[in-house]
């Protein structure tokens, strides 16, 4: 069996993806070759894409975080977030109203983004649930596991909206 190099491979593409954590970077900083790779494509002129599941952070802010960890120059029209693929939905699907999520209050910008109204999942009124248009699950910080899931699944028991799951992690609480 031969093997290629990545620069023989990338030849039958069009376009090349990276998941951004555990490919590009992990938790000790930058994968050795990742900003060369990413140099190498952008003198291919390859198109290239970062994704990433964490829905707590723009593509702005995770391009920044990239360039923070060494690789610079990726730029946030080259990143798809969990959360941009959420809002998408958002903007598509549901259109206007509440909607109620589990995450941090920088996730709950592509809510906003979308037009929508985000709603804390513990701030929901439990009386008034005619006005949640649809639910996400934006992040794994920012609520209280206990008492925000508990509540997230007696609102879902008695009102069908659709549900957004933007990060996927099997970990994912």
């Amino acid at each position: 069996m031969e093997i290629s190099s990545f620069q023989e491979i990338v030849r039958s593409y069009r376009a090349v993806f990276f998941d951004s954590y555990g490919v590009l970077r992990n938790y000790l900083g930058l994968i050795p070759g990742a900003v060369d790779c990413i140099q190498r494509l952008r003198d291919a002129e390859v198109p290239f894409r970062v994704l990433t599941n964490n829905a707590a952070r723009s593509p702005e802010r995770a391009s920044k975080r990239l360039a923070h960890y060494g690789l610079e120059g990726v730029r946030p029209s080259e990143i798809i977030t969990s959360g941009s693929t959420t809002q998408r939905f958002l903007e598509l699907k549901v259109r206007q109203g509440k909607v109620a999520y589990l995450g941090t209050a920088a996730a709950a910008e592509y809510i906003m983004v979308a037009g929508l109204e985000p709603i804390p999942v513990s701030e929901v009124d439990m009386n008034q649930l005619d006005e949640i248009k649809a639910v996400a699950f934006l992040d794994d910080e920012g609520y209280d596991l206990n008492s925000d899931l508990n509540k997230l699944i007696n609102l879902l028991r008695r009102r069908r909206v659709p549900v957004v799951v933007a990060n996927t992690d099997l970990l994912y609480p």
